[in-house]
């Protein structure tokens, strides 16, 4: 599980670092919302995606259809939204908002962030807890034999001295 934690993470700092590049050469433009396509959610909840057109910096007319729906629309048809555009490739614009622009690194690495620090810890902590569990449960007999105390010395019984001290014969 931490490794998939790892690729989360990972993909999110992926997508971060392409959004950053993204940013840099990126040009901002008014856009006007010319429509508001309607889509169902997961859960069935009407969502909104703004359809809006912009002129780029040779004076082309661009028209998008965003990737992203919301409730409540980031705005009614005739209203001016602020939008970031590639100049080579002026059909791969963005609204300029924070979720349009780090929203899916975002969500991607800090998913994959949060798990791997709940996962670690976890991990950690159960760790932790067998290994004393499994101290506590070992049997007396079972430490290393340095902890074990010397036995006593028993000297082995001296056969000369038992035949001279008064035996039969």
């Amino acid at each position: 599980l931490c490794g998939m934690c790892v690729l989360f993470m990972f993909v999110g700092a992926v997508v971060a670092i392409f959004r950053w590049n993204y940013l840099k050469r990126a040009i901002t433009a008014q856009a006007t919302i010319t429509n508001l396509i309607e889509r169902k959610s997961d859960d069935g909840d009407t969502l909104y995606a703004p359809v809006y057109v912009f002129t780029d910096q040779p004076g082309q007319s661009v028209k998008i259809i965003s990737s992203t729906a919301s409730f409540p629309p980031p705005g009614e048809v005739g209203d001016k939204i602020e939008i970031l555009y590639d100049p080579a490739d002026p059909k791969h614009a963005i609204q300029n908002t924070f979720f349009d622009i780090w929203g899916f690194p975002a969500i991607f690495g800090g998913l994959g962030a949060f798990y791997f620090i709940v996962f670690g810890a976890v991990a950690f902590f159960t760790g932790r807890h067998l290994k004393k569990k499994g101290e506590q449960g070992a049997a007396p007999n079972s430490r290393p034999p340095s902890q074990f105390p010397s036995p006593p010395v028993i000297p082995p019984p001296d056969s000369q001295r038992s035949s001279s001290s008064g035996g039969c014969g």
